[in-house]
């Protein structure tokens, strides 16, 4: 056997255990045939590699050349641009090639190269089958009961899809449910995360902490008001925050938007939040930041007008535009409104989300 065939043979024993060689040691191997040597390794039954490792083989085999061709390597593995992606960042990270500007740009490429809503939504489905099958059941006077409700199902995967799409990954804060849905959809499409799950009922949050220790996933379950936990970390501590409120939308969005301004979420970070919006009249509250997004809706919901429709739709119509009317023109400095989820889940809910600029 040739010095050279030999020599990237042992590499790859070696790759297959763990990196060893660095891109430099290694790139006098750039110009061998690749795939020759595969086919001769593929009759070499004490050899296995693993497809990361074969991946990681590739990389450092031809860094110049992968850097700037990583859609051949999806292809050639049938994975996706994330996973590839992860390996390069690993490899950077054990000093085994170089993290220059080039690098980082191709890293960051738009989700939606190699993941469209249907596929991502069919992975969510059997995602879903699991966490049903291992739900938590729980007779809490707070608890919320619709946790599998179809069309909260679309204003969850409406967020983690977008936050997929930001490319930026990080501590997130969630008020989350018994049974962890978004977190679960979170960790499985993402690999850098870490989830502070804040719950202030005192028996939820014990049923919250059990389920947590039973998973593997990055998460960690808090007992406590998730707007003063969020307050009290340090400036940009977090990359995303879901605020999945059950108030009106004159409690919720005050609520949102003290946490918004506060400065502790990265740029480019998104922030959700969900409240209801009530059919019939809101009543004045104490509040005076309340009391006025009561006033603007009441006179978004006069200025809008229906035709043709039974009562009751013409109602929902009605608030829904009014809503909108709120939400686009209240938008935070500094933010950017991405989406506006209705849906309705025993009662009539919505989620704004709102994306750091």
């Amino acid at each position: 056997m040739e010095t050279l065939e030999k020599q990237v043979i042992e590499t790859k024993v070696s790759v297959s255990k763990k990196v060893e060689l660095t891109y430099a040691e290694i790139k006098k191997l750039k110009q061998l045939n690749i795939d020759a040597i595969n086919n001769r390794l593929a009759n070499i039954n004490n050899v296995e590699v693993s497809q990361e490792n074969e991946i990681d083989y590739l990389i450092l085999s031809d860094f110049d050349y992968w850097i700037q061709n990583k859609a051949e390597l999806i292809s050639r593995f049938n994975c996706t641009h994330q996973q590839i992606s992860t390996r390069f960042i690993k490899l950077h990270k054990l000093g085994k090639i170089p993290y220059t500007k080039v690098v980082k740009e191709k890293i960051l490429e738009p989700i939606e190269e190699f993941i469209s809503w249907n596929k991502f939504n069919a992975v969510c489905d059997k995602l879903l089958q699991i966490i049903k099958h291992n739900s938590v059941q729980s007779n809490c006077m707070n608890q919320y009961k619709n946790h599998f409700g179809k069309t909260k199902e679309t204003a969850r995967r409406k967020f983690v899809y977008e936050v997929m799409k930001s490319n930026i990954q990080g501590n997130i804060c969630a008020l989350s449910s018994t049974n962890l849905i978004v977190e679960t959809y979170l960790n499985h499409f993402l690999n850098d995360i870490q989830i502070d799950a804040v719950e202030i009922n005192e028996e939820t949050q014990k049923i919250m902490a059990q389920k947590v220790a039973t998973t593997t996933m990055k998460i960690d379950s808090y007992l406590g008001d998730i707007c003063e936990h969020i307050l009290n970390q340090e400036t940009n501590h977090y990359s995303h925050l879901n605020l999945d409120f059950m108030s009106t939308l004159p409690i919720a969005f005050p609520m949102a938007l003290k946490v918004m301004n506060a400065k502790k979420i990265k740029k480019g970070g998104l922030t959700a939040f969900t409240f209801q919006y009530n059919l019939r009249s809101i009543k004045m509250t104490h509040s005076k930041e309340s009391n006025r997004i009561i006033k603007l809706l009441n006179k978004y919901n006069k200025c809008t007008t229906t035709i043709n429709q039974e009562k009751n739709n013409a109602e929902i119509s009605k608030i829904i535009n009014a809503t909108t009317t709120f939400l686009n023109t209240e938008v935070p400095k500094g933010y950017e409104l991405i989406d506006i989820v209705f849906y309705h889940d025993g009662c009539c809910m919505a989620q704004a989300i709102y994306k750091k600029i």
